[in-house]
């Protein structure tokens, strides 16, 4: 969470703190200091009863550090439109990220954009981190989201950096898309290097997991488990896994301060009849970034195809009976298949334990066969 030290000092200065008495003042310190301890829902208190145009800004970001996107964007527009420029600056900056919160990353980009024009004959610490947010954005962009982008966005010299700066990190076949997308786009632009280039990549395994999601936003993650009661028999396996990724991801909110998670439970027990659109519905509405889940190989196998189309990456955190993984790029199996583990299994035998006679028993129909012939099969290569 960004808090500029120096915006606050410089804001004690200005005509907004003009007419306040040091009572005032006092309490404003007072609330800052329980946004900057992370008590946003007590800060907030203070700072929606004051009009003033700092006091806004911090409701403002009390209110995205709590989820509340709404509130924080219609505040932060109404901040853009003020004459300071440090609190438009500010507000901006905070309308990006919720936009980004949004999969909005065209208008994102664009008001980044914007922002900088506006700003370029102004110094300030910000614009720093203004100028760092459109560059990790557009770095992040998926091969789909880059296509939108470039049709999308306003300032050429960024719909061009968008495409040239990142064909590379393409296979063939699309880095040649997007530099004849920018093409049609811009007719003027000479792009013949660039395609030589792009038709010469030997890049095969698609790099979209290499980016990294810009800070100072929160991370939306569902985990799409079975119900359970609060008894602690209850699917031991779903509890197990829940609570486990609840600790855990309150380490992680701790230690991080530019990034957070935040979790959304969703019951694959009660959307189980119509899995899909029950997906489709809870991903539109909490804005999902990645998904824990489902909890059976089934379900996963039932959903890959779907889960390509919605581009949102599916950890798939026990099912095994098959290599779901293979040929989806959205889909991350951590739990490796019974196969794998008979080849893995065999091969550690042979190049680490330098073993060179076996003998197999399995129960005939049953996973451990899976797992004993591909075990065989590897050790008499």
């Amino acid at each position: 969470m960004r808090l500029i030290l120096l915006l606050v000092i410089t804001l004690f200065t200005n005509v907004s703190f003009a007419q306040q008495t040091v009572a005032d003042i006092k309490s404003f310190e007072n609330a800052l200091q329980m946004y900057d301890n992370g008590q946003f829902q007590q800060a907030i208190v203070y700072f929606r009863s004051d009009q003033s145009p700092v006091s806004q800004l911090f409701l403002a970001k009390s209110y995205f550090a709590l989820g509340q996107n709404s509130e924080a964007e219609i505040i932060a527009k109404r901040l853009s439109n003020l004459q300071d420029i440090e609190i438009q600056l500010e507000a901006n900056y905070l309308q990006s990220l919720i936009f980004i919160g949004k999969k909005q990353f065209v208008e994102a980009i664009n008001l980044l954009s914007r922002t900088l024009l506006l700003s370029e004959n102004y110094n300030n610490s910000i614009l720093r981190d203004i100028s760092e947010l459109q560059h990790k954005l557009i770095a992040y962009l998926s091969f789909n989201q880059r296509l939108t982008a470039i049709r999308s966005v306003d300032d050429e010299n960024i719909r061009n950096k968008i495409v040239l700066d990142y064909y590379s990190d393409y296979p063939q076949a699309q880095a040649t898309r997007l530099l004849e997308e920018l093409m049609r786009i811009d007719s003027s632009l000479n792009l013949s290097g660039h395609l030589r280039r792009a038709s010469s990549q030997k890049i095969n395994v698609n790099n979209r997991y290499k980016r990294e999601y810009p800070t100072g936003n929160i991370i939306n993650m569902g985990v799409l488990l079975p119900s359970f009661a609060r008894s602690a028999n209850d699917k031991s396996v779903s509890r197990g896994l829940y609570n486990g990724l609840l600790i855990s991801v309150d380490e992680f909110n701790r230690t991080n301060t530019d990034r957070k998670i935040k979790l959304h439970y969703l019951d694959s027990d009660e959307i189980k009849n119509n899995l899909r659109s029950g997906l489709q519905r809870a991903i539109d509405e909490l804005n999902i970034d990645v998904i824990v889940g489902p909890l059976f190989s089934e379900q996963v196998e039932d959903l890959s195809t779907f889960v390509d189309r919605l581009a949102i990456p599916f950890i798939a955190p026990l099912a095994n009976t098959f290599d779901i993984s293979g040929g989806h790029d959205f889909i991350l199996q951590i739990n490796p298949s019974f196969e794998s583990r008979g080849r893995q299994t065999a091969r550690i035998a042979i190049n680490s334990l330098k073993l060179h006679n076996f003998g197999v028993m399995t129960e005939k129909g049953t996973h451990g066969e899976t797992d004993a012939t591909a075990f065989a099969e590897e050790v008499t290569k």
